[in-house]
């Protein structure tokens, strides 16, 4: 079952920002992928779900 991306971060209990720095991309950025507005990049979303420490298949990317 997938996790939506908000989730996955609050379950990791990561904040916006310690995400960004991690993934080099701004909060507004990363709140963008949460919103569902944008989506990232393929090296991001792998960076970003092995900062979740989920698989990239776990997490639900667009809606």
């Amino acid at each position: 079952m997938a996790i939506l991306l908000k989730a996955a971060r609050i379950n990791a209990e990561k904040t916006q920002a310690e995400v960004g720095a991690y993934v080099k991309k701004t909060v507004m950025t990363i709140r963008s992928y949460e919103n569902y507005k944008s989506k990232p990049d393929v090296e991001t979303a792998k960076k970003m779900a092995e900062f979740y420490g989920l698989s990239v298949d776990e997490i639900v990317w667009d809606k």
